[in-house]
């Protein structure tokens, strides 16, 4: 932009990253029955948590767009720490934020990363089948519990005492 300010570019720069932002959310599709399995869990008496490795704008942004935030007690993300996962820094400032002893709380998450950082906090961990990962790829994390997808946690956290 001839003759525009540092400013103006400055200013420019930050609307295209939150459009880019914004076109990944629009383009994201919410796991089926997420929205009505954590809703099922808050009503069961859980607190939740959401450990993300994207940036704090792009997790509560896509929370609010899938209608999420009322079920979700606090938000971490890599712009809260100083080592993503599978180091779990993530998942211990969660329940830390929470005001929870780290192994009264379940990591659950579709990565392998995510269960290496659940198990580094001392956290039981469900692996759920619905993201990228293979069944046989989650199983070399060595998760306590797995579920085919998100629609099934309630079930297993009816019936399953951690302690």
């Amino acid at each position: 932009m001839p003759g525009a300010s540092r400013e103006d570019a400055e200013a420019c720069a930050l609307l295209k990253d939150k459009l880019f932002q914004w076109e990944g959310i629009l383009q994201s599709q919410l796991v089926p029955g997420a929205n009505k399995a954590l809703k099922k869990v808050k009503a069961m008496g859980y607190d939740c948590a959401v450990a993300s490795s994207n940036p704090r704008p792009v997790v509560e942004q896509t929370l609010l767009f899938f209608n999420l935030m009322p079920y979700v007690d606090a938000v971490v993300s890599m712009d809260d720490v100083e080592h993503g996962k599978p180091h779990p820094e993530m998942m211990l400032k969660a329940a830390a934020t929470m005001g929870l002893n780290p192994q009264r709380c379940i990591a659950v998450g579709d990565s392998v990363y995510d269960i290496l950082a659940g198990k580094g906090a001392g956290m039981p961990t469900i692996a759920v089948l619905t993201g990228v990962q293979s069944l046989e790829e989650l199983m070399e994390a060595r998760p306590t519990k797995v579920i085919k997808d998100i629609s099934k946690l309630p079930q297993l956290l009816s019936t399953w005492s951690i302690g």
